[in-house]
């Protein structure tokens, strides 16, 4: 009954969160008209793959709490939560300001500190579970 209830739990998770990421991107494109700025394209990339990791990390919570801890998780939970922040004050406040090799320059960069971020967070966290167990 745990299986049951914890897949039904995933797939809702999902649904949720790609209705959610629909809904930020038709605001990006509609609402806040960012096709009309100089880095509409890259933005919209961006936006794209900060929602895929998002999404990535909600349906995957169980995986990455059991290979890592859950404390690892919240860790990465909350660095992809300050990755989403900064991408998305910067594309809303000042996207329209730079060119766009500055623009793609500036979220390479900010999505290579979070792969760094996460990496460390991640391989910390089986280190750290690989210990427990053989403390036990």
């Amino acid at each position: 009954m745990k299986n049951k209830n914890s897949s039904l739990g995933t797939v809702l998770a999902t649904a949720i969160t790609v209705f959610i990421s629909a809904i930020i991107i038709f605001a990006l494109t509609s609402v806040f008209n960012i096709m009309q700025q100089n880095c509409a394209v890259p933005a919209l990339v961006f936006a794209i793959i900060n929602l895929i990791i998002i999404c990535t990390i909600v349906i995957c919570t169980r995986v990455i709490a059991a290979k890592s801890s859950v404390a690892s998780y919240i860790q990465l939970a909350f660095a992809t939560a300050l990755y989403t922040l900064l991408q998305f004050v910067q594309l809303l406040l000042s996207a329209s300001f730079w060119s766009v090799n500055f623009y793609i320059l500036y979220h390479l960069v900010l999505l290579a500190l979070w792969m760094i971020i996460a990496a460390a967070i991640y391989s910390i966290g089986r280190k750290s579970k690989k210990q427990d167990k053989e403390n036990l």
